[in-house]
């Protein structure tokens, strides 16, 4: 029994070795080698970057629209819904430009016509203010004569606005007199600048300087500005107020209350 033993053992030894050896061959087929390992680990990367890449962008774009629209209110639940959100409001947007764009043309066709129904009436006025049709404007006629013995002259704007009688200046003095005071101002203030307008007038101011002797400050400012009444109306109006209610642009911009006292700057 023992020989027979020893006889069937290098069969065992053999068969084992065989497969071993198999099994090592068939690892060596089936693992894959470091490079290629290297490259899937890479891919693998790659590819979870471009999905992390997308995602960030998806979000990035959905806080974009609800930081959009916060000021409105709206708070969207999801990314599908902020997007018909604004283009809903973009429609409205547009209809409201086109509702807009044609209110526009109607106002601007509007003031076309009026303004042309004013030129119009104007030429009409100019003509009608002749020596044939004075009987029968019989009080205004007695009224401008009046105005104009005493000094003065019609003012009349090209753009056909209302014409106004002006006096006691004639047109040569007047223009005289605003082209010496512009020489004067110039020469003596020339650091005058345009700060603003005030009141619907435009206002140019120059800084205080003190007069000739040295006793007193010298404050310039030109404001300017087509006045929209007659000349009759504010000759009406102003004698009426206190002259402490007169606006006087003769105090500098620092100071306030304390030092204006009664009067307006």
């Amino acid at each position: 029994m023992d020989f027979d033993t020893c006889t069937s053992s290098p069969v065992g030894v053999h068969r084992g070795a065989t497969a071993i050896a198999s099994k090592k061959r068939y690892k060596t087929d089936k693992d894959p080698t470091p490079d290629a390992l290297w490259e899937a680990v890479k891919k693998n990367k790659a590819t979870d970057m471009v999905l992390e890449r997308r995602r960030l962008e998806k979000e990035l774009q959905r806080r974009v629209l609800i930081a959009r629209m916060v000021t409105d209110g709206v708070t969207p639940e999801s990314f599908e819904e902020a997007l018909r959100l604004m283009m809903i409001e973009r429609a409205a947007l547009t209809r409201e430009k086109l509702v807009l764009l044609e209110t526009i043309a109607e106002h601007v066709q509007f003031q076309t016509v009026l303004d042309n129904d004013a030129q119009e009436l104007m030429r009409v006025f100019c003509k009608d203010s002749t020596p044939t049709t004075a009987v029968v404007t019989e009080p205004k006629t007695n009224a401008v004569p009046l105005l104009q013995d005493e000094g003065g002259w019609r003012v009349i704007f090209p753009n056909g606005e209302p014409s106004f009688h002006f006096q006691p200046f004639s047109p040569e003095e007047f223009k005289s007199l605003t082209k010496r005071n512009d020489v004067v101002h110039t020469k003596e203030y020339p650091s005058t600048a345009v700060v603003g307008v005030m009141f619907g007038w435009k206002v140019e101011y120059a800084p205080l300087t003190r007069n000739p002797a040295g006793t007193a400050f010298v404050a310039h400012a030109r404001f300017a500005r087509r006045v929209r009444c007659s000349i009759d109306c504010a000759d009406k109006i102003l004698p009426r107020l206190d002259k402490s209610l007169w606006p006087k642009p003769v105090a500098p911009k620092s100071w306030g209350l304390v030092q204006t006292g009664s009067f307006s700057c």
